[in-house]
């Protein structure tokens, strides 16, 4: 953010670009051009309530187009494999734009999206873009620290999540369980130790799904959100909110710095590592 080019773009920039800096001279200091940039970033965060929504009509019109493409006897017409192509690799974005949207975002603005996101998650049932649905449920529980003690991790997301997820699922309509369900499994993939505060809640639901064998495909998403649970529990994988640039300052502290590039040297990435209580849990539930 410091060379001569960035400068000459921002200055080049429209009165009315968020990014414009109508201070010259705070370009030529680097501590209040990173003033700058956090206030840059504070602006920007507006948008992601918007965002959102975005996520939200693309979740929705896949439904839609999914009921346009069956047949009068209510069966799916088959999809080719440029149809099968096409849907994977969107979903492969979808995967990675939200987790990097969630995992950069500072906390009072994850606060106001994970609001966002309980409210879709209690209002609206899409089963035929479940599998979005669950990679949001994903994004949004992914563990996060604490910039200032990154010892310390939870999921705020997971513990607004499964109250809703689980409520009731004896007495939903086997689509609106099974909706739930693999959006659970979406929701405890990433979510580490935090998984341990809603055990009891999650368990049942599992419980739930594996008892009614007559159902295959409830059985089916009850096994996978048992697969998902044990592998939050019993694997190590690195935090997303470590996945943009951050420093490491004498080796110890991690301090964030906006607008930097990645630097694989210096950027301190965190890891999520099992207690011996996740291995327990993991062991009751098998």
């Amino acid at each position: 953010v410091s060379s001569a080019s960035y400068k000459s773009a921002v200055a080049s920039l429209p009165e009315s670009s968020i990014l414009a800096q109508t201070n010259d001279p705070m370009l030529d200091s680097d501590n209040e051009l990173d003033t700058v940039m956090q206030e840059a970033m504070l602006a920007m965060s507006d948008w992601s309530l918007a965002f959102l929504d975005r996520v939200y009509e693309l979740l929705r019109a896949a439904g839609e187009q999914e009921k346009l493409g069956k047949g009068h006897g209510g069966v799916a017409a088959s999809h080719g494999s440029v149809d099968i192509a096409v849907t994977k690799n969107v979903s492969r974005i979808m995967k990675e734009t939200l987790t990097y949207f969630f995992s950069s975002m500072d906390t009072e603005t994850y606060n106001s999206a994970l609001r966002s996101v309980s409210q879709f998650m209690e209002e609206e049932t899409l089963p035929f873009a479940v599998k979005d649905a669950s990679l949001l449920c994903q994004a949004v529980c992914m563990t996060r620290f604490d910039l200032k003690d990154s010892s310390v991790d939870a999921s705020p997301g997971l513990d607004a999540l499964v109250p809703i997820l689980t409520e009731d699922l004896e007495h939903r309509s086997t689509k609106s369980a099974i909706y739930r369900l693999r959006c659970l499994a979406g929701a405890v993939r990433y979510a580490g130790s935090s998984v341990l505060k809603p055990r009891d809640s999650i368990a049942a639901a599992i419980t739930y799904a594996l008892s009614i064998s007559d159902d295959k495909v409830l059985f089916k998403t009850g096994c996978k959100l048992l697969r998902h649970t044990l592998s939050s529990q019993c694997e190590e994988y690195p935090i997303a909110q470590s996945s943009h640039p951050m420093r490491q300052l004498n080796g110890e502290a991690t301090t964030y710095v906006p607008g930097a590039s990645a630097e694989l040297k210096r950027d301190g990435v965190h890891w999520c590592v099992p207690s011996g209580k996740s291995i327990d849990f993991a062991v009751a539930l098998i």
